[in-house]
């Protein structure tokens, strides 16, 4: 799974996305793999000049990305909402 969503992450900024939204809002919990997984993702995605967001995170992986720092590297917003209304007023 984690190859196959590393791929999926090259597809879209070989495609020229500037802007990588991962909407986590179906994932109930996150492994230490799966954390390395989004952080090697953020690396690939910021080399290639893109920004990578993060929304929707449940609270049990909030929480252990406050624990890790990770809320501190990534730019995480509550919900899609939240992130298209805020990406709107950047306009």
């Amino acid at each position: 799974m984690a190859t196959q969503f590393h791929r999926e992450i090259e597809d879209v900024v070989k495609a020229g996305a500037n802007i990588v939204l991962l909407d986590l809002k179906n994932l109930t919990s996150i492994t230490s793999s799966g954390l390395m997984v989004l952080v090697e993702a953020f690396k690939l995605i910021r080399s290639a000049g893109c920004n990578l967001f993060i929304c929707s995170l449940n609270e049990q992986v909030r929480i252990l990305f406050e624990l890790t720092g990770l809320d501190l590297v990534f730019q995480v917003f509550a919900s899609l909402d939240e992130f298209n209304s805020r990406m709107l007023l950047k306009k």
